[in-house]
């Protein structure tokens, strides 16, 4: 019985696994699991962070920190940074085909054990050409890390553990990157990366005790090796409580097995779907245009340049504090006061930060004594950015993406929309330094300033609000909406 993986984790997003027991004992197994798979989320985040601290070394001609043993050319910059993300958007789908060929368990060892292999040669490479194809394999990787563990959480969780382990796997991703801005700003290239390797070879030791997802071996027919992977991840239930889960999983596979196939061209034969589809896109395009992707890739390059006294590796490693800090505090205010409204406060309030972060390039690019007694301006504009960043636009669009689709083509639209957003990050962070050469790094702020602002006005006259609304009441919404 084959079935979509992303497509199954969809609907166990929306049934109820839970037996007629309500209160039970939790097993905290099922949490020890899905820590030793997201030790690759880890990753994830390392490698998103990898580049800020790396650059500013492989910008030197010092060949003591520069292992390439020259400085590299502005064009080689952009490519070691968007290589990895082009890589990403093009192996989500790959990695979907493999996590339902082989089962999830198995893909994951195959993305560690890739991670380790790619990490390893990036670590030693003194080639520039050979840097940019292992990190693109680092980036495609990532993108498996990402998606996999995203499946196989939603598949050994129960509906009451799912969000903590949702939340639990978020987090590790602004851990691996306080993780990278830390270790790049103290280790050699050398050394940090063979640290960032370190996450997924301890996910290749744990993995030996990892359970197969109950859901694959079901969907595969394996129901006895299926009643073995529940057995290991809910110790606290009972053979029959264990039976009863089995026959659950049955019936949600059957159910989407059964239903009408749809691909990614039925988005465009409905009004509501389509006018989904391309409110997701201009969601992402609003957050990467306020220049996030810029920040959290060049940040040590931008303060190196900007001469606050603070070296840009230390003001990486507060933006990647405050990031982390402000993600665990906005998480909580989407459901209290609705999607629309944090996008449009997020979006005006970014523009602010940008608009005097670029002021302030503007002033030391025509003297830099004006700027001498205000360097903690620069420093003040990037951890507001990240705040009001974080309460809006960090969080909600994958939010709003997974409410704005219907059942059936919610898969394939999330896959597109997270494809564009990969592809858009790609684009503006290889633009960033041929920009910033030939116009200035203070009209890349400029502009995305002037974005957030367009942006603002762009989700205030289009976005509807999807708080409280059921998946059928969004789809009305969006058919009536002129």
């Amino acid at each position: 019985m084959e079935c979509n993986p992303v497509q199954i984790q969809v609907e166990f997003s929306k049934i109820n696994l839970v037996t007629h027991k309500v209160w039970y004992k939790v097993s905290w197994f099922t949490y020890l699991y899905s820590l030793a798979a997201g030790l690759l989320v880890t990753s994830f985040g390392l490698s998103i962070g990898w580049s800020s601290p790396v650059l500013s070394k492989l910008h030197s001609n010092d060949t003591n920190i520069n292992p390439l043993g020259a400085e590299i050319t502005t064009i080689e910059t952009s490519l070691v940074v968007s290589l990895p993300l082009i890589g990403t958007a093009a192996s989500y789908l790959v990695w979907a085909k493999i996590a339902d060929t082989l089962g999830r368990a198995i893909a994951l060892r195959l993305v560690a054990t890739i991670l380790v292999f790619s990490l390893t040669i990036t670590a030693f490479t003194t080639n520039i050409y050979l840097l940019c194809i292992t990190l693109t394999i680092t980036g495609a990787s990532a993108s498996g890390a990402l998606l996999c563990v995203s499946i196989y959480n939603s598949e050994i969780a129960e509906e009451n553990d799912r969000g903590k382990l949702g939340c639990l796997m978020a987090m590790q991703v602004p851990i691996g990157l306080l993780g990278a801005f830390i270790f790049g700003s103290f280790c050699s290239v050398r050394v940090f990366t063979l640290i960032c390797a370190i996450p997924p070879i301890l996910h290749l030791i744990f993995t030996c005790f990892l359970p197969e997802s109950p859901v694959y071996l079901v969907s595969k027919n394996r129901i006895p090796e299926a009643i073995i992977s529940l057995q290991k991840l809910r110790r606290t239930k009972t053979d029959e409580d264990i039976e009863e889960d089995v026959k659950k999983i049955k019936d949600v596979i059957r159910n989407t097995a059964t239903a009408k196939k749809r691909n990614i061209f039925d988005i465009f034969r409905n009004r509501a779907t389509k006018r989904g589809f391309f409110l997701s896109l201009e969601v992402f395009l609003v957050e990467q245009l306020s220049g996030i992707s810029i920040i959290l890739a060049y940040i040590s390059v931008i303060f190196n340049e900007a001469g606050t006294g603070l070296s840009g590796d230390t003001v990486g490693i507060l933006v990647g504090l405050v990031k982390m800090v402000t993600f665990l505090v906005a998480t909580n205010f989407i459901d209290k006061y609705g999607r629309r409204l944090l996008l449009l406060i997020s979006s005006i309030c970014c523009m602010f930060p940008m608009l005097f972060l670029g002021i302030y390039f503007y002033l030391k690019s025509i003297n830099s004594s004006l700027v001498e007694n205000i360097h903690w301006v620069a420093i003040l504009c990037v951890i507001l950015y990240v705040i009001m960043y974080a309460i809006g636009l960090g969080n909600v669009p994958m939010a709003f993406v997974g409410e704005i689709f219907p059942d059936d083509l919610r898969a394939q639209g999330i896959a597109c929309t997270l494809i564009f957003d990969e592809l858009l990050v790609s684009l503006i962070t290889f633009s960033f330094p041929l920009l910033s050469e030939s116009i200035g790094t203070h009209w890349c702020f400029f502009i995305c300033s002037i974005s957030s602002f367009l942006g603002f006005i762009c989700l205030y006259l289009t976005i509807p609000e999807t708080k409280g609304k059921t998946f059928s009441e969004i789809q009305k919404i969006l058919q009536g909406c002129n």
